[in-house]
């Protein structure tokens, strides 16, 4: 690892569910017919289709996951192994959208979950290299609207956006 990627940036995000349990946040991120509703349903609120390609899960440490969605005719890919699991408190992962990123293995996500009154609260963090420094106004935003996103998705009612088909 370079000096470079060795120097370390956080994001941190947090969201306040009025209607939904610990439990069902963490497993809304971890069971993939729920990652498919939020997922696609952020996708929408950042202008995007939400075609949903594959959602692959094996939630356990060690683990591996990928979520992806078609843009502009190309297939995103997230993807990482899940390094803790403690239901219904804490979810981490390592988490890529490049090849280059993984290889240089530094990209950490913890989502804390906790119970509060009429709901829970959800702190995100996300660890990576400095080298995307200039990149974390996006991934805060980014990563608060997926948090409002699986509150929405939670909701009695909702209804996935179109392109969501599994």
């Amino acid at each position: 690892m370079s000096d470079e990627t060795s120097q370390m940036v956080e994001v941190l995000a947090e969201h306040h569910f009025q209607h939904a349990t610990a439990d069902e946040v963490y497993d809304a991120w971890l069971n993939p017919q729920d990652v498919r509703k939020w997922m696609s349903h952020a996708l929408v609120k950042f202008g995007l289709p939400g075609e949903i390609v594959r959602i692959e899960i094996n939630p356990r440490p060690g683990g591996a996951f990928l979520f992806s969605d078609m843009r502009d005719g190309e297939e995103m890919r997230h993807w990482g192994t899940y390094l803790t699991l403690e239901r219904p408190s804490v979810i981490q992962c390592t988490w890529f959208t490049r090849e280059l990123s993984e290889r240089e293995g530094s990209s950490i996500v913890r989502i804390e979950i906790a119970p509060r009154a009429g709901g829970c609260s959800a702190k995100l963090a996300h660890r990576m290299p400095a080298t995307f420094a200039k990149y974390t106004e996006r991934a805060k935003h980014g990563w608060e609207t997926l948090l409002a996103s699986t509150e929405a998705s939670l909701q009695p009612g909702f209804s996935a956006p179109q392109g969501t088909s599994e």
